[in-house]
Parts: C-alpha cells; sequence; structure tokens
C-alpha cells in the first residue's frame, strides 16, 4: 500500500495545535474488496475509538455515511484520550474526519486539535474555533480528493 500523506498546521502555540490532514492511499484489490463487504469500512474507521493497544479511548459520532456498489464513506466528528507513558503525559484530541472508499482509493481529510490533556479547555476552544473551516475544508475538497485518488490508482 502506498501512502503519501501532506500536513498543513494552521494553528499552534506550546500547548496545542490545530492540523489539517490530506492522506491518500492505494489498497490492494483484496483489501479494497474486504472493505467494501457489509460493516468492515464503518467498523475499520472507528477501530482507534476502543485501540487498548495504543492507549487510545474516544467517543465518536457518525454524522453521515454513504455507500453504494463501488463506494462507501463516513464523517465523523470525535475527540480521543491517549493515556500517558513513561514519555509522553495524557493527550487529548478533538477531530473530524472524512474517509472514502472509491475503487482501490482510500482517502482521508482529518481535521485535529491536540494537546495536552491539562490543556482540554484549551484544545476544545481552538476546535470550536476552526470546526467552521473544516467543515468547509471537507465539503469543498471531496471532489478533489476522488480525482487525485483516480489519478493514483494503477492503471490496469
Amino acid at each position: 500500500m502506498t501512502s503519501p500523506e501532506n500536513v498543513f498546521i494552521t494553528y499552534s502555540s506550546k500547548d496545542t495545535a490545530y492540523s489539517v490532514i490530506f492522506k491518500f492511499s492505494v489498497l490492494s484489490k483484496a483489501n479494497a474488496n474486504s472493505l467494501m463487504q457489509g460493516d468492515n469500512f464503518i467498523n475499520t474507521a472507528l477501530i482507534p475509538y476502543s485501540d487498548k493497544d495504543k492507549r487510545l479511548y474516544g467517543e465518536y459520532k457518525i454524522v453521515q455515511s454513504f455507500e453504494d456498489k463501488m463506494s462507501r464513506s463516513v464523517l465523523i466528528d470525535s475527540y480521543l484520550t491517549k493515556q500517558a507513558d513513561e514519555y509522553l503525559p495524557e493527550a487529548y484530541f478533538k477531530i473530524n474526519e472524512y474517509i472514502s472508499l472509491k475503487g482501490r482509493v482510500l482517502s482521508t481529510i482529518t481535521c485535529r486539535a491536540a494537546g495536552a490533556r491539562a490543556q482540554k479547555h484549551m484544545i476544545d476552544s481552538t476546535f470550536s474555533l476552526y470546526h467552521g473551516m473544516c467543515s468547509k475544508i471537507i465539503t469543498q475538497n471531496k471532489e478533489l480528493l476522488d480525482t487525485a485518488g483516480r489519478a493514483l490508482e494503477p492503471k490496469p
């Protein structure tokens, strides 16, 4: 699987950061077909909200989902916490994410405010400040994701 990723930091301070991340991945036919089966796409998108191996916990709200014969997409509003370890304090993330699978191309737009759990109030404020911008980015770039994704898909 190839995974080019571009990260754009739109706001950053000592305690918090706000990122907009565009990511495109070309899946193998087997992986793409597996995600198209039943609830596999949604279940895979929701893995981070109960990933005990990575010490991640959170809650999510599926704002919108779509599926047809050749594509799947989901828009998720959520938060995650990552428990402290020997290197980092407890972290907190507010996330708005659009995930789309068209053919073999998996693409995402993620808007994320992050920082130390102790700064939760500041992170929530930062996320609220930029949430309208994120919604607009997702709305305006859904078609761009599809176009860029098709360009990445291997030709037969």
